[in-house]
């Protein structure tokens, strides 16, 4: 090997490690933007839907009941009516939303099937509540209110294990996200320190093997300057240094034979 290439082996070793540094960390931050990209459209939106089904179930049972008092109390007509379509349009709203989740493609199996059996409690406590509502000015209301109030228990159970659901799994995908940059950061350090280290060993044995028979060269020559023609320097290189040591010992013989025939 020349010598170019020798002195140039440090360099290549560390631009080694540097490469395999950069492709891991490259592929880790692909990693962990499918990690965010899962958290933010998936679990973060499937939250975001729980919580607002549970939210407006609860609110609306309130509403509902809320109806049904001012009817029997005799509260304003209009802010009862109003009330009445506020409610019957959020809840038409929550049957919409629920079965656009149904539509994405990323649902878990078990996600999936508790929306669709979120969405047949959904249909049934719309149904109950409508009725109530329709028949409230009536004063007839309160007679379904019992049946709306068994379809709501429903419906919360499987919207709550839903919400649970989603909120177990935004835990565990943000518990991997962290527990993926960990690992890109121990992998980091082994791998600079690696990098490091070889490229220092590296570059005392290229030094090593660049100095020694530089030194010893300069011995013989030293010796051959003082008249002492019995110097061979004992070395096979390819590169710089065995063509400098070849041409030292090939002076030193033809030295050796003029001194010879003088």
């Amino acid at each position: 090997m020349k010598l170019g290439k020798k002195i140039l082996l440090a360099p290549v070793v560390v631009l080694f490690f540097l490469f395999i540094l950069g492709a891991g960390t490259f592929y880790s931050l692909l990693m962990q933007q499918g990690a965010m990209d899962d958290i933010f459209n998936n679990r973060f939106k499937g939250y975001q839907t729980s919580a607002k089904l549970l939210n407006d179930i609860s609110t609306g049972q309130g509403s509902i009941a809320r109806v049904v008092n001012w009817v029997a109390v005799g509260h304003d007509a209009g802010e009862v009516d109003q009330l009445i379509k506020k409610q019957l349009a959020t809840m038409e709203e929550d049957v919409q939303l629920t079965r656009k989740m149904l539509k994405n493609k990323d649902l878990g199996k078990s996600e999936k099937k508790l929306y669709e059996e979120a969405l047949v409690k959904l249909l049934e406590y719309q149904k109950a509540a409508t009725k109530v509502l329709e028949l409230a000015p009536t004063g007839a209301g309160g007679v379904y209110a019992n049946v709306a109030d068994q379809k709501y228990d429903d419906l919360n159970k499987i919207v709550s294990r839903l919400h649970d659901l989603q909120n177990k799994w935004s835990n565990e995908n943000y518990a991997q996200s962290i527990a993926n940059f960990n690992i890109t950061m121990v992998l980091f350090i082994i791998v600079f320190i690696a990098a490091v280290v070889l490229s220092i060993l590296v570059s005392m044995i290229v030094t090593r093997r660049i100095l020694k028979p530089v030194q010893e060269t300069i011995g013989v020559m030293k010796k051959l300057a003082d008249g002492d023609l019995t110097q061979n320097i004992n070395m096979a290189s390819n590169d710089e240094i065995g063509e400098l040591v070849t041409s030292v010992n090939t002076m030193r013989t033809k030295m050796g034979n003029a001194v010879g025939h003088a």
